[in-house]
């Protein structure tokens, strides 16, 4: 049977269609409409809520979009900030409505938060009650539709900070006055989606903690005060969240984290989100009360013991199913590579990012030692950091390096009394101290439980993933090990602005769920990620793409190697070439080290800056390039020089200079005593007044693409901070010495036949 439409339904389409072609034709003409708004000082000026009401309201009449969806969203948005917000929560329900209609698949993201905050205005409004009280209800209800991923996911957009969507509306208010206080449409609708943005998020920040716990009681069997008997009369402290339907019927896995001090409970409710019991222990001496200022805890030294006696008490729950995950991040991911000397037979997977592996990556890098590693036992014996105290710290530095004492006296400048660090000071080389605290030959060998390794290239941490990596898979070459790298700091959480640099987008994952899918995988429950495809798996930032090898040497199909060419007389910089000069060049550098009258003590170097720091250090630039190129892998070279002395600190830090003028720093600068360069086990000493050449290889992987038209740029120097000790250059014990014992300034004679070799990718 034909199906007949009335002719009131056909009138109705054509009416439809007519405004549609009529929209279609106005849209251009109405986005170029300007608005007046004269913007408050700052985002948090008593003005600015009335100042954005004014502007949705006169956007409200005109706001028109083609697509529906994108329509209503703005729609509510518009009446959000307007104050219209009953209307505002009925067109929510409209576009949730037509999403569900449309793709039943949808996770609206941002948008629940926009519904949550509709949601909670629309009642406070019409019950005439609280914001908090309304909020509640509102989130109640949402979360009650959510499954537990889901809610773990919304939890944690509704507890991130909102400080860094201020920024954006902050600018908006400054574009408007460079504008003579005009916005056009198009700017003033995205100004309206930052404001709210920013607005719910604050409110979010305020009261929904007690409110996810109250959900979580619902969804998970908590124990925040749990004790575990680890032999004799010691116990840990541990926080445990399980799935409320764990249990005889059905057993679950469990991961497990050690952490410093108590309160970091977000891995426990991940790992609770996808099926697990969550489990976070408190590392043994860590929260401890301490008499004075005497510290009392020697890290690495009883993590494995702990570990393996926990694995065997998850054991005997009746909510395990007996297989154990180590998972973490800095301290953390260490005690599972300690643990894995000698794996339990609990012991499943090991999944960590940025591991501290004791004498790689802490207390030094390259062999040099880092003041930070003395605050960060005095916060291992206190619980945690107090960021109100790096003033205090920063200035124990700097009184220490003001003084000349030698690098023994720090102790007492920071006033502490550590024996962990006195021994750590005894142990410059990689000897049998550091050795004993990580897997041997052998035990890489034996090792078959999978793990997975994130880093980052600004992570403090980032040289020890690769350690760990490398010799687990030089040992044992069948290793199930996986290492993803992207250009993240410490923990390798994404930031979308990191140091001032705009991140790519390929880069911003979430690498805590993708550490969840990769358990999941492993324990056999879920698919590998295609993330995860190969052993290494790096993002090319600039590129913004991904890039998956078997090996670190595999990223790269060749290499670029450009002298070090010395600057011409009256110049300061010299020449990166691919070619030394027919001529052999040299340039002599002196070093005040015993000039102790300033403190540098610099910030970590901002990633995007217009200037660089190349205090006590020579730069070489190259040509522009002629197409872009993909660095890919460690940097080596050969230093060839005479230097007055038998041993010297050295840093090298990679630049991209665009042709802008910016600099990009590709990484953190890398680090190295020379008289450790060959062999990091055995000193030797470099021979003062003789000319020789000085092999080297950065820990530290460099990855990005250079355009075209930009130039690179290597920053080679001798260190001299003062969070770091100084190496005057003498054939004794680096610690012992003072700057009075060294008085005359370092000289090194830099030569053109110095080169760096550069990764490529072809």
């Amino acid at each position: 049977m034909t199906r007949r439409t009335s002719p009131a339904t056909r009138r109705g389409w054509m009416a439809r269609l007519s405004c549609c072609l009529l929209l279609w034709l106005w849209a251009p003409m109405v986005l170029a409409q300007t608005f007046e708004f004269a913007p408050p000082p700052t985002v948090e000026d008593a003005a600015t809520p009335a100042a954005m009401r004014d502007l949705a309201v006169r956007l409200l009449p005109v706001y028109q979009d083609p697509d529906i969806q994108r329509y209503l969203a703005t729609l509510s948005m518009l009446q959000l900030v307007a104050g219209n917000d009953q209307a505002a929560a009925d067109t929510r329900q409209s576009l949730q409505q037509r999403r569900r209609h449309i793709d039943a698949g949808h996770d609206p993201g941002t948008g629940r938060r926009v519904d949550l905050y509709a949601s909670a205005r629309s009642i406070a409004v019409r019950e005439q009650r609280p914001y908090a009280d309304a909020l509640a209800q509102a989130f109640r209800d949402t979360a009650a539709a959510l499954s537990d991923q889901q809610a773990y996911q919304f939890g944690v957009s509704l507890r991130a900070s909102a400080a860094p969507l201020r920024d954006p509306v902050q600018r908006a208010f400054e574009h408007a006055r460079s504008q003579r206080n005009s916005l056009t449409q198009a700017e003033a609708l995205e100004l309206i989606r930052a404001y709210l943005a920013y607005e719910a998020q604050r409110s979010f920040t305020v009261h929904v903690a007690p409110l996810i716990a109250e959900d979580d009681a619902k969804r998970y069997r908590v124990d925040a005060a749990l004790t575990i008997p680890v032999g004799g009369k010691r116990t840990l402290q541990a926080y445990l969240l399980r799935p409320r339907d764990a249990g005889a019927e059905r057993r679950v896995a469990t991961l497990l984290e050690f952490t410093v001090g108590p309160g970091a409970i977000e891995a426990a409710r991940a790992s609770a989100a996808h099926g697990y019991a969550g489990l976070m222990v408190t590392a043994r001496d860590s929260a401890v009360s301490t008499a004075g200022k005497s510290l009392r805890p020697m890290p690495f030294q009883t993590e494995d013991d702990d570990a393996r006696a926990v694995m065997r008490w998850v054991a005997r729950q009746t909510w395990s199913d007996g297989r154990v995950g180590i998972t973490g991040s800095g301290y953390g991911a260490v005690s599972a590579w300690m643990t894995a000397r000698k794996p339990p037979p609990q012991l499943a997977a090991i999944a960590i990012s940025d591991p501290m592996v004791p004498g790689v990556n802490f207390p030094m890098e390259g062999r040099v030692m880092n003041s930070s590693a003395l605050r960060w036992l005095s916060d291992f014996a206190r619980g945690g950091p107090d960021p109100a105290a790096d003033t205090a710290w920063a200035a124990v530095d700097r009184a220490w390096f003001r003084s000349g004492k030698p690098y023994t006296a720090l102790e007492r400048q920071a006033r502490v009394d550590s024996a962990a660090w006195r021994t750590w000071l005894t142990h410059p080389s990689f000897d049998r101290y550091w050795q004993n605290r990580l897997p041997t030959a052998r035990q890489f060998a034996q090792l078959a439980v999978p793990v997975l390794n994130i880093s980052g290239y600004y992570a403090d941490a980032g040289i020890g993933a690769g350690w760990l990596f490398e010799q687990h898979r030089r040992q044992r070459p069948q290793a199930e090990h996986r290492w993803l790298i992207g250009p993240y700091t410490d923990a390798a959480q994404p930031e979308p602005v990191l140091r001032g640099l705009a991140i790519d987008a390929a880069a911003l994952i979430d690498t805590r769920e993708l550490r969840l899918q990769w358990f999941d995988h492993v324990l056999g429950k879920a698919p590998l990620p295609t993330m995860l495809r190969d052993a290494v798996n790096v993002q090319l930032a600039g590129a913004n793409q991904w890039r998956h090898a078997n090996s670190v040497d595999a990223l790269s199909s060749s290499r670029m190697r450009l002298h070090l060419v010395p600057p011409e007389p009256g110049r300061e910089r010299g020449a990166l070439r691919g070619a030394a000069p027919a001529v052999e060049r040299s340039h002599e550098q002196r070093i005040a080290l015993a000039d102790r009258r300033d403190a540098p003590l610099p910030p970590p170097p901002a990633l995007l800056t217009r200037q660089i720091d190349a205090a006590s250090a020579l730069v070489y630039v190259s040509d522009p390039l002629a197409q872009p190129t993909d660095v890919a892998g460690r940097i080596a070279g050969m230093l060839d020089f005479t230097i007055n002395r038998m041993d010297v600190d050295l840093s090298l830090a990679l630049y991209e200079l665009s042709a802008s003028g910016d600099y990009l720093l590709i990484n953190d600068p890398y680090e190295w005593r020379a008289s450790y360069a060959a062999d990091p086990r055995h000193r030797r000493l470099l021979q003062a007044g003789v000319r020789q050449q000085l092999p080297f290889r950065s820990e530290a992987l460099s990855v990005r693409r250079i355009a075209v038209g930009s130039r690179l740029v290597l920053v080679v120097g001798v260190i001299r901070r003062a969070d770091r000790p100084t190496n005057y250059g003498s054939a004794r014990d680096v610690k012992e010495v003072a700057a009075s014992d060294m008085r005359s300034p370092m000289k090194i004679r830099w030569y053109s036949s110095s080169y760096v070799d550069l990764p490529l990718i072809r």
